[in-house]
């Protein structure tokens, strides 16, 4: 499955839609037991730079386009265009509505 993250950025979705979205690709997950993939780990930003962050995981993502980020709150969505690079399980972003020590849920495969 791919997502066009242009065309769902052109839509300027609200955070109903996006909560909506994450519940049923919970839903689809859980109920067909796909192996690999990480649901909503809870990550917490560190500052590295001027709007250069890291987060560490609990697995190692396959690749950028594996990964979404979703603040806590659901208003800031972190799409693979802002992630600079992956070493081993630290994921690096670059964001400027990111902030040091904020929690994010991160939904990848390993």
């Amino acid at each position: 499955m791919k997502i066009n993250f242009e065309q769902l950025r052109q839509q300027k979705l609200d955070n109903e839609v996006i909560i909506n979205l994450f519940e049923n690709l919970y839903n689809e997950m859980n109920n067909n037991n796909y192996n690999k993939i990480k649901l909503n780990e809870i990550a917490i930003i560190e500052s590295i730079g001027l709007n250069e962050f890291e987060i560490e995981l609990k697995n190692e993502p396959i690749s950028i386009n594996d990964i979404f980020i979703v603040s806590k709150n659901g208003q800031i969505v972190v799409t693979p265009n802002f992630i600079i690079k992956i070493e081993k399980n630290k994921v690096v972003l670059s964001d400027a509505r990111l902030k040091n020590k904020d929690e994010i849920f991160v939904t990848y495969k390993y």
